[in-house]
């Protein structure tokens, strides 16, 4: 409550900021979870909230997606996407992840996702989450069009052009 409500984040000192910061930091996932995007907005527990969040894995992260965790979460959704190894996980990753943050994504996120499997090893290509992803962001018109046929020919990913 003190998080979302701006009355009582006016009366907090540097004190209670250093106990939120250490309660972020440690207390239970699932009360992380019911503060998270809302504290990733307030400038003194934001960099708590990013180091919370980029220790959790895709299993720990998807449960907090649901609660509507977004903001926080892009940078680290998008870091575990271009590192995945394996269909599986690129398929968990997508669907559980990436997808419920398209709206969030900007274009330097997808070009490191298109880019991952050449600079990362990323095991995307051949994933359903993959083309499920590239059709998303076309349909959507997150990047244009043509824009998006040159990064994927950039990357040796044409054959994913329509």
């Amino acid at each position: 409550m003190i998080v979302v409500l701006p009355d009582c984040r006016r009366a907090l000192t540097h004190v209670h900021h250093t106990k939120l910061n250490n309660y972020i930091a440690s207390g239970p996932l699932d009360a992380f979870a019911s503060v998270a995007e809302h504290a990733y907005r307030l400038p003194e527990l934001s960099e708590t909230v990013k180091q919370r969040v980029s220790k959790l894995d895709a299993m720990q992260l998807a449960p907090l997606m649901k609660t509507g965790m977004r903001d926080a979460a892009v940078e680290r959704v998008v870091e575990l996407y271009c590192g995945v190894r394996n269909w599986g996980d690129a398929n968990f990753v997508a669907t559980n992840l990436l997808m419920p943050l398209l709206a969030s994504l900007n274009e330097q996120h997808i070009e490191r996702i298109i880019q991952a499997p050449a600079k990362q090893g990323a095991d995307l290509q051949g994933s359903r989450g993959f083309s499920e992803f590239l059709d998303k962001i076309r349909s959507e018109k997150v990047i244009a069009a043509g824009e998006l046929d040159q990064l994927l020919r950039d990357n040796g990913l044409g054959h994913y052009i329509p």
